[in-house]
């Protein structure tokens, strides 16, 4: 009797009061829990732009949606709710009602704390900000400390691995041939008469030639061979787990795709020179180099564009 006097004769009043003056944060859904109409208090507490129609209230449930929905018409149920889709956010109690096919929320404030729970909301999605902008802040200094060490690591004409990198890697296989007493190859490769190329057709067919030459290293070895330009129109080709006798092979086809490529800027077959050696027992990896190196004298001493392997 009380609430229906209430109802019919303080219709406006109520309305006001719910609306704007009342206790209660009040939000009707519909039956997929998106938010139709909220009053100026739910408004402020669980939005932080004033914008909360068309929203659903998923987002404010830590628990899910799920004891919602298997609610029947005219029943209620308890219900936490974040404020303002902040997860780290304080929760408040609720309790929605179904009636029909729609749901009322019901989150009884007080004034004296309605401003503190705001402010906390607010420190809360200022928070949540942050910590996304530090997230990609240090997305972007990875991808920028990647770079960098790429930069540091590559040779910029080629593409290949420099000098640096190159002794980097080929210590680590070194150690773990030796340990496993796995074997470990090296070829060393240097452009024939080169200086001549420079000199003759210009420096940008120099590069056109060395550009080429470290295609060839790239693509014509194993994924794991580790191939470097180590010097002015020297470069290193280091081969874990493979014998002297096969890189030699390795190393005579790499000679002959070398000879055939035709460059327009230079008037003359570009040649190379190659030196291969194995890793012995009394090894270190200075001294695998230096016979890698002594072999590669050889061939440019017997005439060029051949390989030559260390004893």
């Amino acid at each position: 009797m009380l609430t229906q006097l209430l109802v019919t004769q303080h219709a406006d009043a109520l309305r006001q009061y719910i609306e704007n003056d009342g206790g209660l944060a009040i939000a009707v859904l519909d039956a997929q829990l998106v938010i139709l109409e909220a009053n100026k208090r739910f408004i402020s507490l669980f939005s932080r732009d004033g914008n909360i129609k068309g929203s659903k209230l998923d987002a404010f449930l830590p628990t899910g949606p799920n004891t919602i929905l298997a609610m029947t018409p005219g029943q209620s149920t308890p219900v936490p709710l974040w404020l303002s889709e902040q997860e780290n956010a304080m929760p408040l109690d609720g309790r929605v009602f179904r009636s029909g096919d729609h749901y009322v929320v019901f989150v009884e404030t007080s004034r004296a704390n309605d401003e503190m729970i705001a402010e906390m909301s607010a420190l809360a999605g200022q928070l949540t900000d942050l910590n996304r902008s530090l997230q990609k802040k240090r997305a972007e200094l990875e991808r920028v400390n990647e770079v960098t060490l790429k930069l540091a690591n590559t040779d910029p004409l080629t593409g290949l691995s420099n000098r640096r990198s190159f002794l980097e890697m080929l210590d680590m296989w070194f150690s773990a041939a030796v340990r496993h007493k796995h074997p470990l190859s090296v070829i060393i490769a240097d452009l024939d008469h080169f200086k001549s190329v420079n000199d003759t057709c210009g420096h940008e067919a120099g590069d056109e030639v060395l550009i080429s030459f470290g295609r060839i290293l790239q693509t014509a070895g194993r994924k794991e061979d580790v191939p470097a330009r180590i010097g002015g129109e020297e470069f290193v080709v280091l081969l874990p787990m493979n014998s002297v006798k096969r890189a030699a092979v390795l190393a005579e086809r790499l000679r002959r795709e070398c000879e055939q490529i035709i460059h327009p800027k230079v008037s003359w077959p570009v040649t190379s020179s190659f030196g291969v050696a194995g890793l012995r027992e009394d090894d270190t990896p200075e001294q695998l180099l230096r016979r890698a190196d002594e072999a590669l004298y050889k061939a440019k001493h017997a005439g060029r564009n051949r390989v030559s392997i260390a004893e």
